[in-house]
C-alpha cells in the first residue's frame, strides 16, 4: 500500500508569567500583540519549523496570558483496486484521517502540544468485482497530478497563562530580540478493513495556520503619564467651567 503524510504548519504553545528582567514601579496597562505564520499545502509525512517574533523585554512588565488558534485544511484522494480476476470482495472499508499538532519551542521546557485530528474521508461499505478500481478525489494513478479533492477543516484554541506546567519556561523562549522556533508536524493516517487482496493508495496533504496573541501589561513612559494627567486636568477645569 503506497501511503503519504500530511504536511501542517507551527506555531507555538506557549505562555508566560512575567519576565526576569527588572520591572519599574509604577501603573500598568494591559497590552497585547498578535503574531500569524502559516503553512501552505504540502504533501507529508512532514515538520516545519516558523519563526515567531520575540517580544523585547524593555517593551513589557510580564505577559500575563497567550492564546494560540491553530486551523488546519487537510486534502486527499485514495483508489482500492482488485487485482484477482475471479474474485469479488465485499465490505470494503477506507477511513482516511490527518493529525496536526503544534509543539511549544524546544528551549521551554517540557514541550507542549496542541493538536487537531482532522478525519478526512470514511467509505460506507464497497464491493470490488475483479480487476475493479475505485477512486475517489480524483486519485491520479500516474502520480504527475493528485487530485487531492477530498478536503476538511478544523480550528482548535487554548490558553495558557501562569497556571500553565512550565509556563515560566516556556515563556521565556519568547522574551528576547529575535525570533522563537516553533515546530508543526502532520501526519496522515489511513486504514481499510476487507480483504487483503485488494490493493490501497492514498495521497494525503495539509495546510495549517496559527495565530498567537501575547497579552502582557507595560508600565507607562513618565512623559505619557504627564500627558495624561494633563488632560485629566484639563477635563477637570472645563467640567468646573461649564458649571460657574
Amino acid at each position: 500500500m503506497k501511503f503519504h503524510l500530511a504536511a501542517a504548519t507551527a506555531c507555538a504553545l506557549f505562555v508566560n508569567a512575567g519576565a526576569a528582567h527588572a520591572v519599574p514601579e509604577g501603573p500598568l496597562w494591559a497590552q497585547s500583540v498578535t503574531f500569524n505564520a502559516s503553512l501552505p499545502l504540502d504533501f507529508t509525512d512532514f515538520s516545519a519549523d516558523l519563526m515567531l517574533p520575540q517580544i523585547n523585554p524593555a517593551h513589557f512588565a510580564s505577559i500575563t496570558s497567550i492564546v494560540v488558534t491553530l486551523s488546519g485544511t487537510v486534502a486527499g484522494d485514495y483508489s482500492a483496486y482488485n487485482p484477482r480476476a475471479t474474485n469479488t470482495y465485499a465490505n470494503q472499508v477506507a477511513n482516511i484521517t490527518t493529525s496536526i499538532t503544534l509543539y511549544s519551542p524546544a528551549g521551554g521546557g517540557t514541550p507542549t502540544a496542541l493538536g487537531v485530528v482532522i478525519p478526512l474521508f470514511s467509505t460506507a461499505p464497497f464491493t470490488l468485482a475483479p480487476k475493479q478500481t475505485v477512486t475517489a478525489g480524483g486519485y491520479d494513478p500516474t502520480e504527475t497530478n493528485p487530485g487531492l479533492g477530498l478536503t476538511a477543516s478544523a480550528t482548535t484554541t487554548t490558553t495558557s497563562d501562569a497556571q500553565t506546567t512550565n509556563f515560566a519556561s516556556i515563556a521565556q523562549s519568547f522574551i528576547g530580540y529575535g525570533s522563537a522556533d516553533v515546530l508543526v508536524g502532520a501526519v496522515g493516517i489511513s486504514n481499510f478493513s476487507g480483504s487483503s487482496n485488494i490493493s490501497f493508495n492514498v495521497d494525503t496533504a495539509a495546510s495549517a495556520a496559527v495565530q498567537v496573541t501575547v497579552n502582557y501589561t507595560t508600565v507607562p513612559e513618565p512623559g505619557t503619564l504627564a500627558l495624561l494627567g494633563m488632560g485629566l486636568i484639563g477635563i477637570g477645569l472645563a467640567h468646573r467651567m461649564r458649571r460657574a
